[in-house]
């Protein structure tokens, strides 16, 4: 048998050393200039933008949404357009507020679905959309279901140009401020994906739907028939 009596002396030498070494290092005075050392812990990791809107809408697009620019004047007269010419079998409306226009322009839809059995189209209000992401946020406050997902192969989200936030914290703290000491509703955040067409028929589903944005400006008068 191999004799390891000096193997072992010298892996003993070794670690000796280490620690002779260590406790000389540490011994040792260091001279730290703190003012060559940056400490803003509170610098943002992201630059500012400056057109919010543009950007959201930059983004949106590029990842598949589609956007129809309204306002005040001619969002119902574009929502009713929209589920006209899409010939939609059934729309589930979850908004109260378009219900009035939907029965004024004749068009049919549900305010409820069984599981299982989504519709062709969901009319949704978000109050949240984020610039970064090209995300479009969904509260409790305003819809009944606890996810978009599955509710239909086409979301129709109306929304305002004064709800997009530039990120994501940004939005949820305006939510605490508006929200005071109630809890905070819960928000669902989704991104729109790219849809394939076959023989020019989107191939959508409901969960990975298609997100057609009416996004309302904020520059227009309002009438009585405008989105609150």
């Amino acid at each position: 048998m191999a004799d390891n009596s000096q193997f072992d002396s010298s892996i003993l030498a070794d670690k000796e050393a280490i620690r002779k070494n260590i406790r000389n290092a540490l011994s040792s005075k260091m001279e730290v200039r703190n003012t060559e050392i940056d400490m803003n812990m509170n610098a943002d990791v992201y630059e500012d933008i400056a057109n919010p809107v543009a950007a959201f809408l930059q983004e949106f697009r590029g990842n598949g949404g589609l956007f129809v620019p309204c306002t005040n004047q001619d969002l119902i007269s574009i929502l009713v357009k929209l589920c006209q010419s899409q010939k939609y079998s059934t729309i589930l409306n979850t908004s109260p507020f378009f219900s009035q226009y939907l029965d004024k322009y004749g068009v049919q839809y549900v305010t409820a679905i069984n599981p299982g059995e989504p519709a062709d189209a969901a009319l949704v209000v978000s109050d949240v959309l984020i610039a970064r992401l090209g995300s479009v946020g969904f509260s409790q406050a305003l819809n009944v279901y606890p996810s978009v997902k599955g509710l239909a192969r086409d979301l129709v989200v109306i929304s305002r140009e004064r709800c997009v936030f530039q990120d994501i914290e940004d939005a949820l703290e305006y939510q605490k401020r508006k929200n005071g000491d109630n809890p905070l509703p819960m928000t669902e955040f989704i991104r729109p994906l790219p849809i394939e067409k076959v023989d020019g028929v989107p191939q959508c589903t409901p969960l990975k739907p298609r997100i057609i944005l009416l996004l309302v400006s904020d520059h227009e008068p309002k009438n009585q028939e405008s989105a609150s």
